[in-house]
């Protein structure tokens, strides 16, 4: 008999992957995949009757704008890559996803989140409570369950949905925005022995590493890592073309990561069955990936893969 403290009313269940560059939501009932930048910013001056203006957020914390409008020219961004920037704000930029996606938040019985791994050994009782009763524009939302996983380890569940051997051992490489998850699995369950979390790996790293020339471009003027980031899924910056500088910067980020993984995981890969690569980072990185390892799966559509693996294990103990 199914408990019902589990999910009343069989509300959704949903998965959201907040992270320094992307936050995406998940929802498989209704069929909604949405991404959106994890920009921070405070509300520019707007005049009442001119077009549709930025979607303010009103938190307990303040007013502010998320995603694509805290991405408009002349916007005072609020960044950091410090664990404390991601919880303040954790809420708020879960209900700009579930506004882009048309999501009402009033619908979900299960939210189910991930942290970087060593951030989760630390904090993931503090996000359940940050994330079980939000308050946002006057609603009050909250959830029934909050369940909190290490990043990869949703990653893993999307590639077990998926269909793969239920005898399978691997590593999972999570190419997220800050980190690099290498989550080691036997048997489609993920094991702590030769599980590795890489600070400031992520691709938010070629971003960085952009900014200087971004800069120059810009007369000096500071840009961002967010600002970079979509200069770079753009390939172009104030309307100039620069994708020769973005894919040598790619390949000198590539060359980094392989760096890693052939020092930590030399004797161990060619051991595994199967290497499976998800992340945002996969699309910059994932041939070069394929290229020194047999046997690799870049899973599709891999930045969802996390957040498509949250909601199916969530899922799993309804």
């Amino acid at each position: 008999m199914q408990d019902s403290n589990l999910v009343p009313d069989k509300k959704l269940v949903v998965g959201g992957d907040v992270g320094f560059a992307q936050t995406k939501l998940s929802c498989p009932e209704k069929n909604i995949n949405v991404t959106i930048p994890s920009a921070v910013a405070e509300p520019q001056h707007a005049m009442a009757g001119i077009g549709c203006g930025q979607k303010l957020f009103v938190l307990d914390g303040g007013k502010y704008v998320f995603g694509h409008d805290a991405l408009v020219p002349g916007s005072k961004q609020i960044q950091s890559l410090d664990e404390e920037w991601l919880l303040k704000y954790m809420p708020g930029l879960i209900c700009a996803a579930a506004a882009a996606a048309g999501l009402d938040l009033h619908e979900v019985g299960i939210l189910s989140t991930g942290l970087p791994i060593e951030m989760w050994r630390r904090h993931q009782n503090l996000a359940k409570e940050i994330l079980q009763t939000i308050h946002c524009n006057g609603e009050t939302y909250t959830f029934d369950r909050i369940d909190v996983r290490p990043q990869g380890v949703g990653a893993l569940g999307y590639h077990t949905q998926l269909g793969a051997p239920a005898d399978e051992c691997g590593l999972v490489v999570d190419i997220g925005g800050n980190t690099v998850l290498a989550v080691r699995y036997d048997q489609l369950r993920p094991i702590g022995t030769n599980t590795r979390q890489y600070n400031e790996l992520g691709v938010l790293s070629v971003a960085r590493a952009l900014t200087p020339f971004l800069s120059e471009m810009s007369g000096g003027r500071t840009v961002t890592e967010i600002k970079a980031m979509k200069a770079i899924r753009d390939r172009k910056y104030l309307a100039q073309d620069i994708g020769t500088q973005i894919d040598s910067t790619i390949d000198s980020y590539a060359e980094r990561l392989l760096a890693n993984l052939r020092s930590d995981y030399r004797d161990i890969i060619p051991e595994l069955d199967r290497l499976v690569v998800a992340g945002g980072g996969a699309y910059l990185v994932g041939e070069a990936l394929r290229k020194e390892y047999p046997r690799v799966t870049v899973l599709a559509e891999p930045e969802y893969a996390n957040v498509r693996g949250y909601a199916y294990l969530s899922g799993l103990s309804i």
